[in-house]
């Protein structure tokens, strides 16, 4: 059960759980059953997300990201979270957003991490804590800072801004839960903060 174009394939393929939703004839793919292993919803719902098969479709791009979510694939997770966030194939709903970075930051996925830190700062979804956004964005700060450029421009800009923003006192708390944090996995840190647990049940897609 794989992805495979096909030269000669002009056939409709049904997505995941939606008989009536297809696939355009110009994406040449077999017909499958059931959904693909979870590294191909991926790919499969980003593309549907970024109308790379046409128009975009991201009631649809969220089936495919919920059958790799419903295994616990912290990339899907972290993507459904943006979707919760932004509005995109659901309505938007930041607590759940926050659920859903919460689950892949647990995992250990940095993108999570500094998805949530972000909800965190600007406090949507949550109550907004400072310190907290500070540990976990300068935690991550590796990956902030080997990103391509323009990739997590928002998280160096809040980072640099918090830097400014707490105070003498705030600053030594956030600096020795830093140094705690090195010691951790990413879901000990996340006990610091409260959440739900990582069993979130994903929601439907709006029609």
């Amino acid at each position: 059960m794989y992805l495979q174009l096909h030269q000669n394939s002009s056939r409709r393929v049904p997505l995941p759980g939606s008989p009536t939703s297809w696939f355009p004839p110009s994406a040449r793919l077999w017909r499958t059953r059931r959904p693909p292993i979870r590294l191909l919803s991926i790919p499969l719902g980003m593309a549907l997300l970024n109308g790379d098969f046409g128009a975009k479709s991201p009631l649809d791009a969220m089936r495919w990201l919920q059958a790799s979510a419903r295994k616990g694939y912290p990339p899907a997770t972290t993507q459904i979270g943006r979707m919760h966030r932004d509005g995109l194939g659901v309505a938007a709903d930041p607590f759940k957003a926050v659920k859903w970075f919460r689950v892949g930051a647990e995992a250990g996925f940095r993108p999570a991490q500094i998805e949530l830190a972000l909800m965190y700062f600007e406090g949507k979804g949550s109550h907004q804590d400072l310190v907290e956004a500070f540990v976990m964005l300068e935690s991550a700060s590796p990956t902030i800072r080997l990103a391509p450029e323009g990739e997590f421009a928002k998280a160096r800009k809040a980072l640099s801004e918090l830097e400014k923003r707490l105070s003498p006192e705030q600053m030594s708390l956030a600096r020795e839960r830093v140094a705690e944090a090195k010691g951790q996995s990413l879901a000990a840190m996340m006990k610091r903060h409260p959440g739900t647990s990582k069993k979130v049940t994903p929601q439907k897609p709006v029609r």
